[in-house]
């Protein structure tokens, strides 16, 4: 086992830890040499996690618990303590979809119980994690945070991406207030990844498969790898972050967007576009571009049928100048 990734006598807390990227996150960190606190609302779903880190050599204990609720994290850091002796490693990987709604269809408790899932869980977590850290003399906290929200934006999910990049704000503001005493914080941002959350519908997975640059999603192991980095030696300089681990997702849109930007002279017109930067090819004129080359060379992917119905809007500063700018319209 290289050095860089050695957590031999350190102990992870995964919070959201009893399927999809939690899971996958605490059998790898297990694997890397630390002991883990598993905590998640589902006791027996925990359970098989901790067994199958018992199995392959590894310590786990598990707490179950809402990660909403302060007296979860607080049983969390205490049972790292008292099982393992300390905290070192904490992993805030909760989160929920919340409500699909547009925004303005939301009620005001949908929006709180939203934020609370994603955003106050993780404020909760690391308020009892810091201490312990500090404790020890460091350490390294990550949120799972998401694309959504800060890549882009996608219809009926306004609560959940604002939640979702709140949590970069709050691993700068943990960097700002914590760093020189040797806490390092973090957020991941991945991409679509075949967990619970992620539909099993034919159509909308194909789709959500085609916003990312390697056309598929994630597997959980390859999101837990990126946590590892972050959390390991290997990433002792790492910190105050949001680092994508996405397929490609952001860098698409962004060289979507650029080539339209370059290419595109016209004034004050609007476009049809995907979520995500890609042109809808059957409701887009190329006439609508000066240079017919480059639309022919802007990546493109159809939506499955019921999203087509509901293009998406860009409008483009006049002239096609160096300096205009292209505002995506996502909803």
């Amino acid at each position: 086992m290289s050095n860089l990734l050695n957590l031999n006598n350190k102990t992870a807390a995964v919070i959201g830890a009893s399927s999809g990227i939690g899971r996958a996150v605490a059998l790898l960190l297990a694997e890397h040499g630390a002991n883990v606190v598993l905590c998640a609302r589902r006791a027996d779903k925990l359970e098989e996690t901790a067994a199958l880190i018992r199995a392959r050599g590894g310590r786990a204990v598990a707490v179950a618990g809402d990660a909403v609720l302060p007296e979860t994290h607080e049983a969390v850091v205490h049972a790292a303590e008292r099982e393992f002796g300390s905290l070192d490693i904490p992993v805030n990987n909760a989160g929920i979809i919340g409500a699909y709604k547009p925004l303005a269809e939301l009620s005001p408790e949908e929006w709180r119980v939203t934020l609370d899932g994603n955003l106050t869980a993780a404020f909760l977590g690391a308020r009892s994690q810091i201490p312990a850290m500090l404790a020890r003399g460091g350490g390294s906290i990550v949120f799972t945070s998401s694309f959504v929200g800060t890549s882009c934006a996608l219809p009926n999910k306004t609560a959940y991406g604002c939640a979702k990049a709140a949590l970069a704000a709050l691993a700068k503001g943990i960097t700002a207030d914590y760093a020189a005493q040797g806490i390092r914080a973090n957020a991941l941002l991945p991409g679509g990844t075949d967990t619970e959350m992620m539909t099993t519908d034919p159509q909308q997975r194909a789709w959500a498969e085609g916003l990312h640059a390697v056309k598929r999603i994630a597997r959980p192991e390859e999101i837990a790898a990126a946590i590892l980095f972050l959390v390991s030696p290997m990433g002792s300089f790492v910190t105050g972050t949001a680092l994508f681990a996405d397929g490609g997702n952001s860098a698409v849109k962004e060289e979507t967007a650029g080539r339209l930007h370059a290419s595109a002279q016209i004034s004050q017109k609007r476009l049809p576009l995907f979520v995500g930067g890609f042109v809808h090819i059957a409701e887009v004129e190329p006439t609508a571009f000066g240079d017919t080359d480059a639309f022919e060379r802007v990546p493109h992917h159809r939506f499955a049928d019921a999203v087509a119905a509901k293009p998406f809007q860009i409008p483009c500063g006049g002239g096609g100048r160096a300096d205009d700018q292209c505002f995506f319209d996502v909803g």
